[in-house]
């Protein structure tokens, strides 16, 4: 954006296309450098979200049926931020994973060269971040990136056990593998996810 002006306009723009349940975004010293639409794997299926890139937060949201409306705002800080590139595979191309302390998840792109753009932008918008902040903080470990759904029939962790409408999924929030009620019967104070015991997998537990 060439301007500050400009800048504040486009930030109000996006502030408004959240509505009254969306967060403000304005803030001094905040610029909006990119925007665009990924798909974002969730934990059943790949849905298309809104991303804005700022200089110190990545926002994402639903897309509304309504043009130029967005719902589910999340804001991340970019300060903690990786990105892991991921190989194409017949299900997923064009792929990488955003992680944070609080969330992690994988988003695609359109094509190559749009997804080489994104890591270019996000990897140079963390970094600067990184670099200019006071703040000494240290992360000791990234929210793991959940396994979807559809990528696992067996418990990842017995192998034995096959998912059907009477044996369900679940998640561990240690590491993100797709376990059976038996195999997660534990839980665990994972720090970056909040002071509740969380469910995790027999596996992590025992680590």
């Amino acid at each position: 954006l060439v301007t500050s002006q400009a800048n504040s306009l486009r930030i109000i723009k996006v502030e408004k296309c959240f509505g009254a349940n969306g967060k403000p975004l304005r803030k001094p010293g905040r610029v909006l450098k990119g925007e665009g639409v990924l798909n974002k794997v969730c934990r059943k299926v790949v849905k298309p979200r809104i991303f804005f890139l700022f200089n110190d937060i990545l926002v994402y949201g639903s897309i509304a049926q309504e043009q130029q409306r967005y719902t589910k705002q999340t804001i991340l800080n970019l300060e903690g931020m990786q990105f892991r590139s991921l190989d194409d595979t017949p299900k997923l191309k064009h792929a990488w994973v955003i992680s944070t302390p609080s969330k992690s998840f994988t988003v695609c792109a359109a094509s190559p060269r749009e997804k080489a753009q994104w890591l270019d932008h996000l990897t140079k918008a963390a970094n600067t971040t990184a670099a200019t902040s006071g703040d000494d903080q240290r992360f000791e470990g990234h929210a793991p990136n959940w396994v979807p759904d559809t990528e696992a029939d067996v418990c990842m962790h017995c192998m034995k056990t096959t998912f059907n409408a009477f044996k369900r999924r679940h998640h561990c929030r240690s590491c993100g593998n797709v376990v059976c009620g038996p195999c997660s019967t534990k839980k665990l104070v994972i720090a970056s996810q909040g002071s509740k015991p969380a469910r995790v997998c027999d596996a992590c537990f025992d680590k």
